[in-house]
């Protein structure tokens, strides 16, 4: 993908990461997901898995079939390079901008963020859940300064989700 641009990847609140939305079918997903790379088919325990990304992990986008033949969620990992993919939300950076940054941000826009696991916050009302478990820069409360990866899904998911 790396074509002397940025990518860039805007994730779409209750929709996906356009072309990739959700309610796809595989087929269709992976004929979306092929505009940025080889996509490579994998079975899960908890269903199917496409996956996409380029050889200096600029970016790494996952998407998970776990209920039948239908896209449920979508999980960017993250970039990482010289080239390093832009992945935003609501024009927020999501790993270009510390972690405690985006939370705030998403508060001040009235979504509620639930931090009963700190190293994987969510925020229910807009489907997003977050990873700060991994990463070189850690807080003082050992947690990721950086987003490790991202998680978005239909409005529903979490609460009907066992992740």
């Amino acid at each position: 993908m790396n074509t002397g641009e940025r990518f860039v990847l805007n994730l779409v609140r209750s929709s996906g990461i356009p072309p990739l939305m959700f309610g796809m079918t595989a087929e269709r997903a992976s004929e979306a997901m092929s505009q940025w790379g080889q996509v490579v088919h994998d079975i899960e325990p908890s269903g199917l898995m496409l996956e996409v990304r380029d050889e200096d992990w600029s970016f790494h986008v996952q998407a998970y079939f776990e209920h039948g033949n239908q896209l449920g969620s979508i999980q960017i990992w993250r970039p990482e390079g010289e080239n390093a993919a832009l992945v935003t939300f609501e024009g927020m950076d999501l790993f270009g901008m510390q972690a405690r940054e985006i939370m705030t941000r998403l508060r001040e826009n009235g979504d509620e963020i639930d931090e009963t696991d700190l190293f994987n916050p969510t925020a229910h009302r807009i489907t997003l859940g977050f990873n700060r478990e991994d990463g070189d820069e850690r807080d003082g409360e050992d947690l990721a300064v950086y987003f490790t990866s991202v998680v978005i899904a239909p409005p529903g998911y979490l609460e009907s989700s066992d992740t």
